[in-house]
């Protein structure tokens, strides 16, 4: 199989037309007014890599629950560390942004959310320490443990986190703009020394250190932590003493320095253009939001597109197993989804090359290969839009609401198809969704309580029917575990499906003490005819839908159909054949110069200017082009030829005359 390498040019090539093309799904979970560094994939690199500072970033997806309940704990996090930033930045970045597909793909993230931490110095290669710790103390010190460790490759503006051997280290290290030298004494696993020192280190008239026991007992103190004041002569001066809280010891030293602001302002490393669209945006603006109830071709389309160029691609490597979960997940979409035939096709060419695949598959390659399948005759469009599934922000449900809602149309779908087949596999379409959840669905929290509902399947499924009830019990179920989620959308919030109002006869009506109860053969109609192929509304039957218009005409927002991506693509293409040419231009215009020079470069002599490079005999030529090597090799040829006929006219002649005699007379 062709190295990934040779396929890198192209695969920017597509990268560049996708990020034309999907409109940003969501705004992102972070706003410049956070203390989080908004990382995107046109400041990634200038800020991360080859700078003095290392990094802690939180690698995650706008439309995971379990992303939006750990944001406040980021931002709360950020903040508390805000002055660390000289020493380690807390950042984040969105991988369900299409524009950072390439960064989340480089650095493999799997799962959010993710953190990720990164050395001072570090290239585009390094790939940090990967973590998934979310208690903000724990988060605190896994911060300092890394910097601690890394200290000796920091810069000279780096503090000291290592303990105090000895007092006259102390002095050793303190320079003339230190105007303050502190100590504070604690035990060995502490990390309240080190953490003040971090708090501190925008402060560059004070120079802290810290100590242990051998040392406290030195100078006779008996209590820690503790926080004491040094000067020259030996003295020192307590300045907080046991139990006193990070907070505290960090005031008592700005206290002694007058409350001034830090010297140096340590700059939030987002680049200005960056901050700058996110501070236009308004964060809380609503968007408007359809109220008729229904399917929509246009949710369950961006689901499949985001699903197959974002969510698969954005895996650096799949091996075998995940390879062998995409091919049963393609067949069952491809067979089940209830769309547009270009659309069915587009899916069938994705699955019957993917039968052909028998080893691992980099998310480069993947890529590649489906925009490759995009013909007049079989696309998918890239356009990615909710309606149905739109919440009242960007960051509410989007691609989770148009994920269940896919796996709803295709068991449904499949039991219209197969429900006269004995021989259909009623466990088949749960199956492949359960593999396609365990191998490429990026919210890891829903994953583990996924499949573990789905671990009965086998028990619970034994007819075709039973693989639509199925669904739509882990649905509800899922519902009623997130219905007060900090995830949730506050305007349409998670009840059990379908609401009374949408099938009042899907209700038993319990008594007082009961809870709510369900008709069951009336669910299953009801979900086959919600669910239903002829029921799903498509674009140009949404005359109700409010943002109806904006799909089909908004080009504004890179709405661009398959067509005019196609010929962005080739437009793109032309780009860098004309740079290409222009490369080889530029050569032989400096091979001419060259030559031109190496021409004028002669010797006079006399009233002559010959080319040195064609005085030598060898190169002097005749009027008919021929050198005189030519010519001198021509005669010695015409010498030797002529001597041989000699020879052979001497040869024969002499046995013709031999023979002549001995013939009778």
């Amino acid at each position: 199989m062709p190295n990934d390498d040779m396929f890198f040019p192209y695969f920017i090539i597509v990268y560049i037309v996708a990020s034309f093309s999907f409109s940003s799904a969501v705004a992102g979970l972070y706003s410049p007014s956070d203390d989080v560094v908004i990382l995107t994939d046109e400041n990634f690199a200038p800020n991360v890599f080859d700078v003095k500072n290392a990094w802690i970033i939180e690698f995650y997806n706008s439309w995971c629950g379990h992303c939006k309940r750990f944001a406040p704990v980021w931002k709360s996090v950020a903040t508390d560390v805000k002055g660390w930033q000289s020493v380690i930045k807390v950042g984040a970045i969105d991988c369900s942004s299409s524009g950072n597909l390439r960064i989340c793909s480089n650095y493999n993230i799997k799962g959010y959310p993710t953190m990720r931490l990164l050395p001072s110095y570090s290239s585009k290669n390094e790939t940090g320490e990967e973590f998934h710790e979310q208690d903000p103390k724990k988060l605190r010190e896994k911060m300092v443990d890394f910097v601690t460790e890394i200290s000796g490759f920091g810069t000279g503006n780096w503090p000291n986190l290592l303990p105090l051997e000895s007092l006259e280290h102390i002095w050793g290290e303190a320079k003339d703009h230190h105007k303050h030298v502190a100590l504070i004494f604690e035990e060995e696993d502490s990390y309240i020394g080190r953490e003040v020192i971090l708090d501190m280190s925008g402060y560059k008239d004070v120079l802290l250190r810290r100590a242990l026991k051998p040392l406290m007992i030195k100078f006779g103190i008996n209590y820690f932590p503790s926080l004491y004041l040094l000067d020259s002569n030996g003295m020192y001066q307590q300045l907080a003493e046991k139990g006193t809280r990070r907070e505290q010891f960090k005031d008592a030293l700005l206290i002694i320095r007058g409350g001034q602001d830090p010297e140096e302002e340590v700059d939030k490393g987002g680049s200005d253009h960056v901050v700058e669209e996110l501070l236009d945006k308004d964060d809380g603006e609503q968007l408007q939001v359809t109220t008729r109830l229904g399917v929509y071709m246009q949710d369950l389309e961006s689901t499949v597109t985001y699903l197959l160029r974002q969510e698969v691609a954005i895996h650096r490597n799949m091996n075998e197993d995940s390879v062998t979960a995409l091919k049963t997940f393609l067949l069952v979409l491809a067979k089940y989804f209830p769309g547009r035939e270009e659309v069915k096709g587009y899916l069938w060419r994705i699955h019957t090359w993917l039968g052909t695949v028998n080893e691992e598959l980099s998310g480069q390659n993947w890529l590649r290969k489906i925009e490759s399948f995009q013909t007049q005759e079989t696309y998918l469009p890239d356009r990615i839009k909710w309606i149905g599934c739109a919440g009242s922000k960007p960051e509410f449900r989007g691609y989770p609401c148009g994920l269940w809602t896919l796996f709803h149309t295709l068991t449904v779908n499949a039991y219209r198809i197969e429900k006269s087949s004995e021989k259909f596999n009623p466990r088949s379409v749960l199956d492949a969704i359960a593999g396609y959840i365990k191998h490429f669905f990026g919210c890891s929290d829903c994953t583990q309580h996924f499949l573990k509902m789905a671990k009965n399947i086998d028990n619970e499924v034994k007819y075709l029917n039973e693989s639509v009830l199925w669904l739509w019990r882990s649905h509800n179920l899922a519902n009623e575990r997130l219905k007060t989620d900090f995830s949730t959308d506050p305007h349409h919030p998670k009840v059990q499906f379908p609401s009374e109002e949408m099938c009042k006869q899907c209700h038993s009506v319990p008594a007082a003490d009961q809870k709510l109860d369900w008709n069951i053969p009336v669910v299953f109609n009801f979900l086959i005819d919600f669910f239903s192929k002829d029921k799903i509304i498509s674009i140009e039957d949404d005359s109700d839908g409010a943002n109806s218009d904006d799909l089909v005409n908004d080009k504004n927002k890179n709405n661009m159909d398959w067509w005019e991506r196609k010929q962005r693509k080739k437009d793109i293409e032309k780009i860098w054949d004309l740079r290409e040419s222009k490369k080889k231009t530029k050569q032989q215009k400096v091979k001419s110069v060259s030559y031109q020079k190496n021409k004028n470069r002669v010797k006079v002599y006399g009233k002559y200017e010959m080319n040195e490079s064609l005085v030598s005999e060898e190169n002097i030529k005749t009027s008919f082009g021929f050198s005189h090597i030519d010519l001198g090799m021509c005669v010695v040829f015409y010498i030797m030829c002529t001597v041989i006929v000699f020879i052979l006219y001497y040869h024969f002649a002499v046995r013709r005359c031999r023979f002549s005699s001995k013939l009778p007379r």
